[in-house]
């Protein structure tokens, strides 16, 4: 009965004696029946009045908003360095709690909120699953051991990490660190200091700078830069 009811407002743009205003479109957002998520069937006569669309998760937009919403940059590495991790539901899994990037989201909070060491565990379990908050953060803990991100910045530290993670996370969080407030000599700086990096790590630095609209065609390490890795870039 209530499916009925808009039958003539998707149609007709009007109920009744009500018109919509011009301008505005009618957008239906559901989950898939077989997600198991409270569905009932949408009528036949309902359905036709659509236009029926499919969404993916994109990790690449999720990153992209991620970024620009100060999520932590331990969790935008992670998804970085394991993608399945951002939506990882599963219809056959009993389990309360599964990855979603609504659920990472609650992961940045919990983060924020700084509770003690032994309620990380369960906190971070509660929203994205025990075995995957594990993962997260055994991944999370070699930030510990990450060059300091000033220093680099300041051009005073070289030094660069040799496993994937610890690579991936202080990639991310340098990349973090540049703003457009962010001076020219710090963001040469940055340039110079990917030229000691693996060449797929240098190359998603600037790729996300250039994302963000940071000019790099004016520092004095880009041509270095463009020489050692232009091969690289898509």
């Amino acid at each position: 009965m209530v499916q009925a009811s808009a039958y003539q407002l998707i149609l007709d743009r009007k109920i009744g004696e009500y018109t919509l205003p011009d301008g505005w479109s009618i957008v239906a957002a559901g989950n898939r029946e077989s997600d198991r998520g409270v569905v009932f069937r949408m009528a036949s006569p309902l359905a036709n009045r659509f236009v029926h669309l499919s969404m993916d998760v994109s990790v690449d937009d999720w990153i992209t908003w991620a970024m620009s919403s100060n999520i932590d940059s331990s969790i935008v590495a992670f998804i970085r360095y394991r993608p399945d991790a951002l939506f990882n539901f599963n219809t056959q899994n009993e389990e309360k709690s599964f990855a979603t990037p609504r659920t990472w989201e609650y992961v940045n909070e919990v983060l924020a909120s700084k509770p003690d060491d032994d309620l990380l565990l369960p906190m971070i379990g509660g929203a994205i699953g025990e075995e995957l908050a594990a993962s997260f953060l055994g991944f999370r803990a070699v930030a510990n051991s990450l060059p300091d991100i000033d220093e680099v910045l300041e051009g005073t530290s070289t030094e660069v990490p040799t496993d994937t993670s610890s690579l991936h996370i202080l990639c991310t969080a340098l990349t973090m660190r540049i703003t457009e407030g962010s001076s020219g000599n710090e963001i040469n700086n940055l340039l110079g200091y990917t030229l000691n990096l693996p060449g797929e790590f240098a190359v998603m630095i600037v790729q996300d700078l250039r994302q963000r609209n940071i000019e790099l065609d004016y520092l004095k390490n880009w041509p270095l830069w463009m020489k050692n890795f232009n091969k690289l870039l898509h």
